[in-house]
């Protein structure tokens, strides 16, 4: 879609063109990786999905610095969009590439050296271990593949290929269910399958995304060999915007760190375990709001861009409104059949089901409010407000965090899972005034265009 298309077609027919391929796009990425903790829990039980749960804060870690690029980058590119200057658009994609294929390097590097302290310090006991570190060698050993495959995506989707944007990461997806299927059903594989699996997948996915931007005709934005370099003024823009996706992972991932500590010392492998599966569930979960929150960041981005506050506005209401509705569908599902969710993870071990229900019912009681939050805080970076989205996760985080320590020496493991839905509830206050006392100097400005 061209640049005048972004900014003057009919604003809903933008949303349904933008939302209906990222949000299919996200939820074949979630079944993909769910698929494959499925597959692992059903053949190797609980111990396996303990020993790949133990790593996903780490993990998270490692993707946080990708996030931080792809956001930055993604909403600097819808920005310029926005303003219709293309060459910008093109610097940000290059200097995107460029610090992208740096940080996974020296982030490869870093991990392999220190794999097995690292592990150990959070969380992982010798029964796991070994586990543990073959499947982040493997994971580890293709981030490269795992940063181009996501983060060049994204850009592809604010430069206004959404469509495109899905086709190129679901391919990967679904190789990624295949394979699954056959390294650990079929091959017995186990972990070591379950990490090749998603990385052969990505490696499709590349393949595809560079093909795209280095041949793709009708596309806004052209990899051009002159751009891929450091150039320092559209690094500031990419870290300025993106540090707070950054923080809200990074942060994310500390706590869980701390999580699976506390768990493990409390309760032993099998609420690691319980926390695995909860997590990948809740992972399901956001992975599909991400959807909306990808395809609302470059509407948010071009309306901003060129001062539409009329189309602004449209846009952040049917966010905020769809994020809360995916939201409560989740929950209703979840609290009227918690059993199904569970059974995914616990290889029909009744004793296991019995535990995970009261505490996946702890801590989803605030899910109704998720959708809400994380399209607010996305608002805020597409619009390059990376204050107040820095703000705003700061406030969970440290309410997290707070409430983790403090409430599991009152009710043990109990305290563990409950802090996160006060952490929730307390952002959603506080961003439903954030965004109602900062948005009135936007959307009372005189807008720009007439017509929704």
């Amino acid at each position: 879609m061209d640049v005048k298309n972004l900014l003057t077609k009919n604003p809903r027919k933008l949303i349904f063109g933008f939302l209906l391929p990222t949000i299919a796009g996200q939820i074949i990425f979630a079944i993909s990786r769910t698929a494959e903790k499925v597959f692992l829990g059903q053949t190797l039980g609980n111990e396996a999905i303990a020993a790949v749960g133990i790593t996903f804060p780490l993990f998270t870690i490692i993707i946080a610095f990708s996030m931080w690029i792809r956001i930055g980058a993604g909403a600097s590119i819808s920005l310029a969009l926005g303003k219709k200057d293309i060459d910008r658009a093109e610097r940000v994609l290059g200097t995107a590439i460029w610090l992208l294929t740096a940080a996974s390097i020296v982030i490869i590097v870093l991990v392999l050296t220190f794999l097995e302290d690292i592990l150990l310090n959070i969380g992982a006991n010798k029964d796991i271990l070994p586990m543990s570190i073959l499947y982040m060698q493997v994971t580890t050993a293709g981030l490269i593949i795992n940063f181009y495959a996501f983060g060049v995506s994204h850009l592809i989707r604010a430069e206004g290929s959404p469509l495109k944007g899905m086709w190129l990461l679901v391919a990967g997806a679904l190789v990624n269910v295949v394979l699954s299927f056959v390294f650990i059903k079929k091959l017995e594989w186990g972990i070591f399958g379950a990490a090749l699996a998603p990385v052969s997948g990505n490696v499709v996915s590349m393949i595809l995304i560079f093909h795209h931007l280095l041949k793709e005709q009708k596309s806004n934005l052209r990899l051009r060999r002159k751009y891929i370099k450091l150039d320092l003024i559209h690094l500031k823009s990419i870290a300025e915007i993106g540090v707070s996706a950054f923080i809200m992972m990074a942060g994310g991932s500390v706590i869980g760190m701390i999580a699976n500590a506390i768990l493990i010392r409390l309760g032993g492998v099998t609420y690691v375990g319980i926390m695995g599966g909860i997590t990948y569930t809740f992972l399901f979960i956001q992975i599909i709001i991400t959807g909306l929150c990808y395809g609302f960041q470059p509407l948010f981005g071009y309306s901003y861009g060129n001062s539409d506050t009329i189309r602004l506005r449209l846009y952040l209401r049917n966010a905020l409104l769809l994020g809360t509705l995916c939201s409560l569908v989740a929950f209703l599902f979840i609290f009227i059949s918690p059993d199904r969710a569970v059974a995914f993870f616990s290889q029909g071990n009744s004793s296991y089901a019995e535990v995970a229900i009261p505490i996946m019912k702890q801590y989803f009681m605030a899910l109704p409010v998720v959708g809400f939050n994380m399209l607010g805080a996305y608002f805020f970076q597409s619009i390059g407000k990376a204050g107040k989205a820095i703000f705003l996760f700061g406030v969970q985080k440290v309410t997290l965090a707070l409430g983790i320590l403090v409430l599991s020496n009152y009710l043990q493991v109990d305290g563990v899972f409950l802090s996160f839905p006060i952490a929730e509830f307390v952002l959603f206050v506080t961003m439903v005034f954030v965004l109602y006392f900062e948005l009135r100097s936007v959307f009372t400005a005189v807008p720009k265009l007439a017509k929704q």
